[in-house]
């Protein structure tokens, strides 16, 4: 796994995921390879309307992200995006948005 995730990231950010094409493993497993290779913590959590967990780790010092998606109740995650320039905000957006 150690060796296959950064694989799997760029992938991930080469061409959008389809539901074929997504690299998954265990929670776990991607949750430590993201803190020891990459320095990316949990920093947002949400449910979508079908039930899936999306979740957002993000390194600030160096900007890095991932996005991951899970179906309830699977012990497995799917990457779905991963980047770079992410910036926490801690302002309340413009009501146009």
């Amino acid at each position: 796994m150690k060796f296959l995730l950064p694989l799997l990231l760029s992938t991930c950010v080469a061409a959008p995921a389809t539901a074929q094409e997504m690299q998954c493993a265990s929670r776990l497993a991607v949750v430590a390879q993201l803190a020891e290779g990459y320095g990316e913590s949990l920093k947002t959590v949400s449910t979508l309307n079908d039930g899936r967990l999306l979740e957002t780790y993000a390194n600030e010092g160096t900007g890095s992200w991932t996005i991951t998606i899970q179906k309830a109740g699977e012990p497995e995650v799917c990457l779905l995006l991963a980047g770079n320039n992410f910036v926490m905000m801690n302002r309340a957006l413009p009501p146009n948005l």
